[in-house]
């Protein structure tokens, strides 16, 4: 089996991809040496736990980007691709866009980006502020809204010119 390095670098890889930590992919790494060695086909070409160190060099950032089709020509090993019920991917979008709009129009929204994203942290001073009309204190604000005070001193007066 001459693929076996690379199946221990996509190991790597993957684990590199899903955040798990350096120790734990060596030590499963390590793990498939025995197996891995079994499946030798000629005497001078052993796989070794060198084998694993020098693919554990590849726990980077650098390597997670891996097509699929290098994986498959590296390893031997056929990745299923993710299934749109034998669409392409332009039909499978639209019908997933209408699904969306559909649920969109249910809850009422003209959007479905309406209500996505950070709320503005302006609309907090503005109303601090009408509450609060005579008070030229921003730290008070900040405290009481919950927001930085840097955050208050941009918006302190940001609103009340525009209204």
């Amino acid at each position: 089996m001459h693929h076996r390095y690379w199946c221990i670098l996509t190991l790597v890889v993957y684990a590199v991809k899903c955040g798990v930590p350096r120790d734990e992919v060596l030590a499963d790494a390590l793990s498939l040496v025995p197996a891995f060695d079994r499946k030798t086909e000629t005497v001078d070409n052993p796989f070794t736990e060198d084998d694993v160190n020098d693919a554990m060099r590849a726990y980077d950032e650098e390597y997670n980007k891996w097509p699929l089709r290098v994986i498959e020509t590296t390893t031997g090993i056929k990745v299923e691709r993710n299934r749109r019920n034998g669409r392409e991917q332009s039909q499978h979008l639209r019908r997933a866009r209408a699904n969306r709009d559909i649920s969109c129009d249910e809850k009422g929204k003209t959007s479905w980006i309406e209500g996505n994203g950070r709320k503005p942290q302006s609309k907090a001073v503005q109303e601090w502020r009408v509450k609060n009309p005579d008070s030229k204190n921003k730290s008070l604000c900040a405290r009481e809204t919950g927001l930085s005070r840097p955050t208050v001193t941009r918006w302190w007066n940001v609103e009340l010119e525009s209204h």
